[in-house]
């Protein structure tokens, strides 16, 4: 390549990149706004969950949407008992909005709340704007990770894998991951993340001192991106660029 641009596109790799540096940077600042309120939605079925996230997004009033499957909420559903007692295919949605003021933000409410009206929840929709309720909240979203990898096997590694799909397919595109990866015998693995962007991670408890350990997981990874690239033309790695994988 001769083109200075093709050079550079094609030196980066994944979204940390190899041989390319940013030598001088400008950043544009946004409001931080004053108001948000945040709601646990609870879905019976993974495939509504992430119907839902679809809707809600074209609305445009969300700041975040994050998703957890049932093995997810297991892993932290003793600190939460409205997650005990779902039904197995279960699917959780947190989603936080963002306004200037308590008028703005109660309107950007409203829009969804008529948009979950239209969905069969396990409990009713609550939005709240409680600082130590909305903490809670977002604390277990990041407590998931420490949580599946506090009950792994001894001798065995938490892996967690990131990737993403077009947010249109995201409902026959996670029941066919969780099909996936149950197919290879990870019992214990689960999906969450930031499904606003169609952006997923699922961790895996992995022992590689067999070679049918490590057969297991190539052929996982395998199927992996048989999923998600070939047929679903996603992306094998939605935030974090480098790993043996790629």
């Amino acid at each position: 390549y001769d083109d200075p641009f093709d050079i550079i596109a094609h030196l980066m790799v994944g979204s940390e990149g190899t041989l390319a540096f940013l030598s001088s940077i400008t950043m544009t600042t946004g409001d931080i706004c004053g108001y948000s309120s945040s709601a646990l939605l609870l879905f019976p079925t993974t495939k509504s969950a992430c119907e839902a996230i679809i809707e809600m997004k074209t609305t445009g009033m969300l700041s975040a949407a994050e998703f957890f499957d049932r093995k997810a909420m297991q892993t932290v559903e003793k600190d939460f008992p409205e997650l005990q007692g779902l039904p197995e295919d279960a699917g959780a949605v947190l989603i936080r909005t963002d306004a200037s003021t308590q008028e703005e933000l109660d309107q950007k409410n409203d829009i969804l709340q008529k948009v979950l009206n239209t969905y069969k929840l396990c409990q009713e929709a609550q939005f709240t704007s409680d600082p130590v309720l909305t903490g809670k909240y977002w604390a277990m979203r990041s407590g998931i990770f420490p949580a599946v990898g506090g009950t792994r096997e001894i001798g065995t590694t938490c892996l967690i894998e990131d990737i993403a799909f077009h947010i249109e397919d995201l409902p026959e595109a996670t029941e066919e991951l969780q099909q996936l990866i149950a197919r290879h015998g990870y019992d214990d693995a689960c999906i969450y993340g930031h499904a606003l962007e169609g952006n997923y991670h699922f961790i895996i408890n992995q022992s590689f001192s067999t070679d049918a350990d490590v057969k297991r997981y190539e052929d996982l990874m395998e199927d992996v991106k048989k999923l998600v690239v070939d047929k679903y033309d996603g992306s094998l790695k939605a935030e974090h660029g480098t790993g043996r994988n790629m």
